[in-house]
């Protein structure tokens, strides 16, 4: 439902008179400003213009779609950073999100933030599968796309399991298989099941 404002007319009265009832020395002008009906007739064509065009303005800065906890939003900063959003909590106009640093690869809790939607857009189905896969390594304590050697992790695209043993010039060097071939992945076709460090408290 649309809120209705009507700008009270003795606000326009008093706009009228401080501001633009003044003679000028235009013949014509000066004319219009003795003649009562043209007065009142500039007062009401700008009462009807504030109204038609100042009023969605103001609505369009006070009445925002509201937010919905598990929706995904995406922003670019000023050094054309990516940040990808996960709503988890609203109240009122203000709503918690974590946020994905996709550079850094870090996410970061944010609780009571009045955020505006005219500054973000919704997230892709791309960028919401990164947030995902992001979700996932913090499960584990690290960051997106933060591999170690004896890290247990599955190929995406293959479904199969293997053990990181080395990373090499930005690709994640896995072995499928005890004394198998090795083979070259990029950390995006990759999700981390275990931690190498966790895979040694289960054997103590």
């Amino acid at each position: 439902m649309t809120e209705k404002i009507i700008i009270d007319k003795s606000i326009i009265n008093k706009l009228v008179d401080k501001s633009n009832i003044e003679h000028t020395g235009d013949v014509t002008n000066d004319y219009n400003l003795t003649n009562p009906a043209w007065v009142d007739g500039y007062k009401e064509g700008m009462s009807q213009a504030i109204n038609a065009i100042m009023v969605p303005i103001y609505l369009s800065n006070n009445t925002q779609p509201t937010f919905k906890v598990e929706e995904y939003y995406s922003y670019k900063s000023m050094e054309n950073l990516l940040y990808i959003l996960k709503i988890t909590a609203v109240r009122g106009d203000e709503v918690d999100f974590t946020f994905l640093n996709t550079e850094s690869g870090k996410s970061v809790n944010m609780d009571n933030v009045k955020l505006d939607k005219r500054y973000i857009d919704p997230a892709t189905a791309e960028q919401i599968a990164t947030f995902k896969r992001a979700e996932q390594f913090a499960k584990h304590g690290r960051k997106l796309d933060e591999f170690k050697q004896g890290d247990q992790v599955q190929n995406i695209d293959a479904g199969a399991y293997g053990v990181v043993d080395s990373l090499y010039d930005g690709d994640v060097v896995l072995q499928y298989h005890k004394k198998g071939p090795l083979y070259k992945s990029v950390p995006e076709c990759l999700t981390l099941i275990q931690t190498a460090e966790e895979l040694q408290e289960e054997e103590i």
